[in-house]
């Protein structure tokens, strides 16, 4: 039999969607592909489930010449090959890490200088944080100084991923028994942040219900089997497919990814690269 817990954090990821599928969803095409020229990504949040295939991805592909992660911890090489066949050449080649603390990210503007594109990830739990507190500090302070880093630098383009149903108009109660409503309200908040930034090119993923193959969490193996999720390496491919498109002529709307959206990218992408 399932413990109490188990059964009361299924129930609560259920509620949770409910309040997603109460949003009103966002479906755009993806922009227009264009691999005319090699590309330079910073990673922020890279050690995370979305953010390690993000990693995996940018340095598979022949059309990113440099891949820069900037966090708290580094991936191994053992950590990426266990994710998809990749050489020790091209991770020696391309990939550049650097170890931070996310309080002190006004000090990587010069790790993101002469960079296409800053790709942020940054995400946990109120449970893995310990209190709403800490979970502000990464998912909604960690992101507005990632971006803050990301305009000194003069980064054109700045992607990030939030959720599915995020509401900047909903209350930052720290009450546990409504996170759910907590965390619609802090993605909302950080996307309202990206969104005047002034970036050139701004993209917004709103996945719902994630698949973190190697995530160990019972309950999201639960969840995964009662609910339709998308793969992280999914998203992670369609943010990667939408970097590739032409730099932006003049300051461009922010485009935002629904997970319908998110799914036909991801899709298109893997006719194109043949990733299965």
């Amino acid at each position: 039999m399932p413990s109490l817990f188990v059964v009361v954090g299924v129930v609560g990821t259920v509620v949770g969607c409910g309040w997603w599928l109460l949003a009103k969803p966002i479906h755009k095409t993806p922009r227009e592909h264009d691999l005319s020229k090699a590309r330079t990504a910073v990673v922020v949040g890279a050690t995370g489930a979305t953010g390690e295939y993000l990693v995996y991805h940018l340095l598979s592909s022949p059309h990113w010449e440099k891949v820069t992660t900037i966090g708290r911890r580094t991936l191994s090489n053992t950590q990426l090959q266990k994710l998809g066949p990749i050489d020790m050449h091209t991770i020696a080649s391309k990939l550049e890490q650097h170890i931070i603390g996310l309080e002190q990210m006004s000090e990587t503007v010069e790790w993101m200088r002469g960079h296409d594109v800053v790709f942020c990830t940054l995400g946990t739990t109120r449970a893995r944080a310990g209190s709403a507190k800490a979970f502000l500090a990464v998912d909604l302070d960690g992101v507005i100084e990632t971006a803050k880093a990301a305009r000194a630098a003069r980064v054109e383009h700045f992607s990030l991923v939030t959720a599915q149903g995020s509401n900047s108009g909903l209350p930052l109660t720290e009450w546990g028994f409504l996170h759910p409503i907590l965390y619609s309200a802090t993605k909302g908040r950080a996307e309202d942040h990206v969104k005047g930034a002034g970036f050139p090119k701004a993209t917004i993923f709103q996945p719902g219900m994630l698949f973190r193959p190697n995530s160990g969490r019972q309950l999201e193996v639960i969840a995964g089997k009662l609910l339709p999720s998308l793969h992280v390496s999914d998203l992670a491919l369609a943010m990667v497919y939408d970097a590739e498109s032409p730099p932006p002529d003049m300051l461009d709307k922010p485009v935002v990814y629904s997970d319908k959206a998110i799914r036909f990218t991801a899709s298109e992408a893997k006719k194109k690269t043949h990733v299965a």
